[in-house]
């Protein structure tokens, strides 16, 4: 699977996550249930749905920068092989 379809998958799902974890927190999803309830559930899915959202931004970032260390290291070698 292409990184970039991994990524989209990833931001589609949290955001989805998200939105449901707002709607159970606003009384939305889950009427029946004790309102208390639903806010720690609507409450857990946010905060997991906030977790995953960094966690791809910084793979993403770290990913960017480990591109960037191998450009280096080969622009560094091509420069000490035409000495």
């Amino acid at each position: 699977m292409n990184s970039n379809t991994s990524v989209i998958i990833s931001l589609v799902s949290s955001g989805l996550i998200l939105i449901a974890g707002v709607l159970m927190m606003t009384g939305v999803f889950l009427t029946r249930a004790e309102k208390s309830t639903t806010m720690v559930l609507g409450g857990c899915l946010a905060a997991w749905a906030i977790f995953r959202l960094l966690n791809t931004y910084y793979k993403m970032k770290s990913a960017k920068m480990e591109e960037q260390r191998e450009e280096m290291k080969k622009q560094t070698e091509k420069l000490l092989k035409r000495k």
